[in-house]
């Protein structure tokens, strides 16, 4: 570091840019690449013949490659035909921390008592778990946004196993 700060103290006087050489003191520090950590939970990984196998993966993200693609290609790759057609983020805001327990609270007091009291509804996925489909039908249009797939500090990615009952392939009615 010193000698880069020497080198471009000269340059600077040998150009003029600043004349006066006892004042010229050039600073010279190290930045630290801004990165963000997530966490990508793949499931897609099962043989055909063998038992669902689950990989989790904390993986750092250089700024402005903090996206789904890059996070998926660093765990693994894209997801295979054992992957179902979406893909699940769970942000890790604050905001979004606060609200699951206000979520299954009122789903289940709004839910219970129209049910027999022995079984309880399962519990559907929560609002806020932002979903990027990965296939889709012919003509039908994505609806998330490119924002939507920025990933943030402590947001988890879950690609999950494909019912094996279920085709992964549309097949299109002529």
């Amino acid at each position: 570091m010193e000698q880069v700060t020497e080198l471009i103290r000269k340059k600077y006087l040998e150009a003029k840019i600043f004349s006066d050489a006892r004042k010229l003191r050039p600073i010279v520090t190290k930045l630290k690449e801004r990165t963000y950590e997530v966490i990508v939970v793949r499931q897609d990984f099962a043989d055909e013949g063998s038992q669902q196998r689950s990989t989790s993966s904390r993986i750092k993200l250089a700024a402005y490659r903090n996206d789904i693609l890059n996070a998926l290609m660093a765990s693994g790759g894209l997801p295979g035909v054992n992957a179902k057609d979406e893909i699940k983020i769970l942000r890790a805001s604050k905001a979004t921390q606060e609200k699951p327990n206000d979520f299954v609270a009122e789903f289940y007091q709004t839910n219970y008592a129209k049910t027999d009291s022995s079984r309880c509804p399962p519990l559907p996925d929560h609002p806020d778990i932002l979903k990027i489909p990965m296939r889709l039908p012919k003509g039908v249009l994505p609806s998330f946004r490119p924002e939507d797939i920025i990933l943030e500090e402590g947001d988890v990615v879950s690609v999950e196993l494909r019912d094996r009952k279920a085709s992964p392939f549309y097949v299109e009615e002529k």
